[in-house]
């Protein structure tokens, strides 16, 4: 190397000691905290009624003018009766509105008479926040949806945890 390049390499390191790690998102901008939630007490889901299981207490947060994806993981503790429901379906959407991501359960994990802790990961569409950081303005709720014959999501055992991920900029 020249004693340019060296100057010049040495320049760089020490420059870049200077420089703050992590994009924009991780030095402007701070992750909305997620939420934990639970329910009591047992939910009863009637055949062929989406009802909900759970709901954040209010509107998720964010930085104004920032977009984010929502996210839901968690698990739904469901006991079945006598008969098993022919199909299970989760669902999140924003209080009053659609929904926005469902999950089907395999009917073969159906057993009569069980109590099945299912695994539940929802994620929705980019949303931009508003003015006032919130997302779509309403609280977000978990739906469950049995076919055929009610099931009963247990609230020992079920926990959902509702995030804001970072969305692009578009």
């Amino acid at each position: 190397m020249t004693p340019q390049e060296i100057f010049l390499h040495r320049a760089y390191k020490l420059w870049r000691r200077r420089w703050l790690p992590g994009s924009l998102w991780g030095v402007a901008q701070s992750l909305p905290q997620p939420t934990i939630i639970t329910f009591t007490p047992n939910v009863t889901l009637a055949a062929g009624v989406e009802t909900t299981i759970a709901a954040t207490a209010a509107a998720l947060v964010g930085t104004p003018g920032m977009n984010y994806y929502p996210l839901i993981f968690g698990v739904c503790a469901c006991t079945n009766g006598g008969t098993a429901p022919t199909a299970l379906t989760f669902a999140a959407r924003f209080a009053g509105g659609a929904d926005f991501a469902t999950q089907i359960i395999s009917a073969l994990t159906l057993t009569i008479s069980v109590t099945v802790n299912y695994p539940v990961l929802l994620i929705g569409a980019n949303a931009r926040a508003n003015a006032a950081g919130l997302i779509n303005a309403a609280a977000i709720q978990i739906t469950g949806l049995a076919a055929t014959t009610a099931n009963t999501a247990v609230a020992i055992g079920s926990q959902f945890l509702v995030a804001l991920l970072p969305g692009p900029d578009l």
